[in-house]
Parts: structure tokens; sequence; C-alpha cells
């Protein structure tokens, strides 16, 4: 135990330091390299689109009623991540942003490597991603918490669905019931990687604004 902690504070002084790029509309604050810039603009364009969607109107309202202590999201971006995560909410527990992983690989074939190993179209793995990330701006840090209320959510969601749909939102309700019990039964063994981290920010180095802020070692 006292070496698995000592690892994930090693882990977490890393990410600490790792550059990362924030975008707000067009703009990129503070970007590291064009690249970096590309990568947060193509990950902000998701997230907006997917949050303008009625399937992110019924993601959003469902939280609104479910959420514990939400944080408010300044910010969308791309961030040079552990190989093993797709995304993460970076936050204070007061504000922070969310950001796709660039690190070797694209967000985009991040999330295809996952459809493949789900048997899941690559948008619908999407949905099951960014619903990820914001069921963690919602106040829930443990994967197996946020696994089992996105197995709520799609539940309920297949209710009100028929047809491809409906098979859609039960194809995600299986696999978030699944990676729930992963979570809660195999912790500490890595077989099932987690899809997403969450990495507060160390006292002070996240300042409220009313515009997305980078930060870069």
């Amino acid at each position: 135990m006292r070496k698995e902690m000592s690892q994930q504070q090693n882990l977490d002084e890393q990410l600490y330091h790792q550059p990362w790029a924030a975008a707000n509309d067009d703009s990129v604050q503070r970007s590291i390299d064009p690249t970096q810039q590309a990568h947060a603009t193509d990950m902000y364009g998701r997230v907006e689109q997917f949050l303008a969607s009625q399937e992110g109107h019924n993601l959003t309202d469902y939280l609104q009623r479910h959420g514990k202590n939400p944080i408010a999201l300044r910010g969308v971006g791309a961030g040079y991540l552990p190989d093993h995560a797709v995304a993460a909410v970076i936050h204070n527990g007061l504000e922070g942003v969310l950001v796709g992983n660039y690190n070797g690989r694209s967000f985009e074939e991040r999330v295809q490597e996952m459809a493949d190993r789900y048997h899941l179209d690559p948008q619908s793995m999407v949905e099951y991603v960014l619903s990820h990330e914001l069921a963690h701006a919602a106040g829930y840090d443990a994967e197996a918490d946020v696994e089992g209320l996105l197995k709520d959510y799609f539940a309920q969601q297949m209710q009100h669905a028929e047809g491809p749909e409906r098979q859609r939102y039960q194809q995600l309700h299986e696999i978030s019931g699944q990676r729930e019990q992963q979570q809660r039964t195999d912790r500490g063994n890595h077989q099932e990687k987690p899809l997403a981290i969450v990495i507060p920010f160390q006292k002070g180095q996240y300042q409220s604004a009313n515009e997305p802020r980078a930060y870069a070692a």
C-alpha cells in the first residue's frame, strides 16, 4: 500500500508539470506548440458539439439532478497525460478544465481503440467518453462511481428510445456496467485501463478567472 501511494504521488507530481492548453472558442490560451493548439481546438469542438446536441442536453439535465459537488469547467483542451488515459478533468475543487490526451496518439485514435475493444461505433464512444468526463466534473471522483452513474443514466435513456437508438444505449449501459464491476472487484488490478483521471490542482496553482487559462512548467 505504501509503495502504491508513493507511485501515485510521483505520478501526480509529473502531471502537475506537464504542458497543456485550454481552448476558448477559436483561440488557445497560452498554447504550447502548433500540434497542441490543433489538438486543443479539436477537443474543444468535440465537447461544444456534444453539449449542444440532444444527447448532451439529456446528460446535463441528468447530472444536475444527480450531481454531488460540481465544478465549473473554464476550458477544454489537450494535455500530455499518461498513456492509459483517454482524457482528464484537471480542477481545484471549484473550477477546472477538461483535456483530451495527445501523448503520442490523438484523442480520436484513443477513442477508436476503445470503440474497437467494445465493438461500438466511434461516435457513440465519443459520447461515452465525454459523458464520463462530465460525470467527473459533476463531482464523482472515483471511477467506479462514475461508471455506476453512467450505467443508470444509459438505462434511463434506453427506456425512452426505440430501435437502433435503444440498442445503442443498451450497449453503453452494458459497457458502463462492465467497467463498474471491473473497478469495484479488481481495484489495483490494471487489466481494465482507467478511462480518465481526475487531477486536482495543487493549492494556488489554478486561480479563478473569467476566461480559461493554461499553465506550463
